[in-house]
């Protein structure tokens, strides 16, 4: 799934739930850290949502 659209989902449900969303450097690094693998294809950044 691309960074993009993930991140537009967390944005939504922030919104939905009452939450406030962290910006989207933020999040990807969160991913990272939390052991999902990304990578770079010409389209944006990726995350494989299957954890290491």
């Amino acid at each position: 799934m691309s960074l993009k659209e993930l991140y537009q989902s967390y944005r939504r449900f922030c919104e939905d739930e009452g939450y406030r969303a962290c910006g989207s450097r933020t999040f990807s690094s969160r991913l990272t850290n939390a052991g999902f693998n990304s990578e770079r294809k010409e389209y944006g950044k990726v995350f494989y949502l299957i954890q290491k």
